[in-house]
């Protein structure tokens, strides 16, 4: 482990369970309004800890990057036309 050390996957780690805490308990006890956005914000950090952290994401060159940033942009495109999707859904 040359470029991350223990001490910082531990906090990674401590990180994505405090996440996953949140994510629990806003779906339990939170506003329904609450809900999406915040389970949503917390999956995209933890998403995004995920693949800096552990995975060295930012040591990756060449194909690796091209992949990562391919994968982002075909998510955005879901993540945008399931939005138009339930925008439009009640017109017709």
């Amino acid at each position: 482990m040359a470029g991350v050390g223990r001490r910082a996957l531990l906090i990674t780690y401590l990180v994505q369970l405090v996440l996953a805490g949140v994510m629990v308990g806003v779906s339990l006890f939170g506003p329904a309004s609450w809900r999406l956005p915040v389970i949503l914000g917390t999956a995209g950090v933890t998403a995004a800890l995920a693949v800096v952290y552990p995975m060295r994401g930012l040591e990756e060159k060449g194909t690796a990057r091209i992949i990562i940033t391919v994968a982002l942009l075909l998510l955005a495109i879901l993540i945008l036309l399931t939005a138009l999707d339930v925008v439009t859904r009640g017109r017709g």
